[in-house]
């Protein structure tokens, strides 16, 4: 396991079970991994600091779920559940 690859996806907001579909491990390895590595595990994902709206507007320029989650710092599923719920 790349243990620097698992903090930056971590960072990106990326939960433990994507992290652990990329690296090809379980999400429970990835867990240990991350905690062995000083990150401090969160309860959820934190709230991103981009309106619905915005996130709307991006998609109606174009632009596909991946980009617009680079874009506002999300994951793509982030991105398109956020829309979803509001709708």
């Amino acid at each position: 396991m790349d243990p620097e690859r698992a903090v930056d996806l971590y960072r990106r907001c990326h939960t433990v079970r994507q992290i652990g579909a990329e690296l090809g491990m379980s999400w429970g390895r990835v867990a240990v991994h991350l905690r062995r590595a000083g990150v401090e595990m969160r309860a959820g994902a934190p709230s991103a600091d981009v309106s619905t709206e915005e996130i709307v507007w991006l998609r109606e320029q174009g632009l596909t779920w991946p980009e617009i989650g680079e874009r506002v710092g999300m994951s793509a599923p982030g991105v398109a559940s956020r829309v979803r719920r509001e709708r």
